[in-house]
């Protein structure tokens, strides 16, 4: 008797991963969550942090609180195809877009790779905020000064903001006039990383400096 198709055992091989793959992610995305307090924080702080997704072409949008457990506001990485999400699978780097809300949608920061010619080994990235406060639209140009020293540069308000990350250390580094406008600390060494932001005085909005980050940490 033919009771029906046979199923074939690499099939149910390859459905069995793909169950245990997603049940790792589901476990993975619960992680690192904290618990938020009502109210929301001035954009203008100089302190926060947040857990970063485990894999890096993750969805999920990641919430940035500060030192007093108040929203900041929240970061995603985003695709306008199914196609490029699937690609981001194997190559994270070839297409980046990074957007950035307050609660109050009063902040929005969008920064995305542009591609090009050059593609894996030099990048740059289009970056446009607007708030009640600012609205800007710069580029950031990215440049290899050593095989372990990644070195990025824009204008912000009119002035000239260079990120370093030395060779060693688990640290960008901002600055503004050769000053340290803000630092970014990478604490742990396996995602989900607490990510801690030290925007200094406030000069640079502290979803901006994240969402920059974001970007920049997959540059390779």
């Amino acid at each position: 008797m033919y009771g029906g198709e046979h199923i074939p055992d690499w099939f149910l091989i390859l459905v069995l991963i793909i169950v245990i793959v997603f049940a790792a992610i589901s476990f993975l995305m619960s992680s690192g969550r904290v618990e938020l307090k009502p109210g929301v924080s001035n954009d203008r702080g100089t302190k926060a942090f947040y857990y970063e997704n485990p894999l890096k072409f993750m969805t999920k949008p990641i919430e940035v609180v500060d030192v007093k457990m108040q929203h900041v506001g929240q970061i995603q990485r985003e695709y306008n195809s199914v196609s490029k999400m699937f690609l981001s699978l194997l190559m994270p780097n070839y297409y980046v877009s990074i957007k950035g809300t307050d609660r109050l949608n009063d902040t929005v920061v969008r920064v995305e790779k542009i591609k090009g010619k050059k593609g894996m080994v030099k990048s740059s990235w289009e970056v446009e905020l607007n708030s009640s406060n600012s609205n800007e639209r710069f580029m950031i140009k990215g440049e290899r000064k050593s095989p372990s020293n990644v070195i990025a540069s824009f204008t912000f308000q009119n002035e000239l903001i260079r990120v370093a990350k030395p060779s060693g250390e688990r640290a960008y580094h901002f600055y503004r006039n050769d000053k340290e406008a803000a630092k970014i600390s990478l604490i742990g060494k396996l995602p989900p990383r607490k990510i801690f932001i030290d925007g200094r005085q406030g000069e640079i909005p502290l979803l901006l400096i994240a969402a920059i980050f974001e970007a920049l940490k997959l540059y390779r």
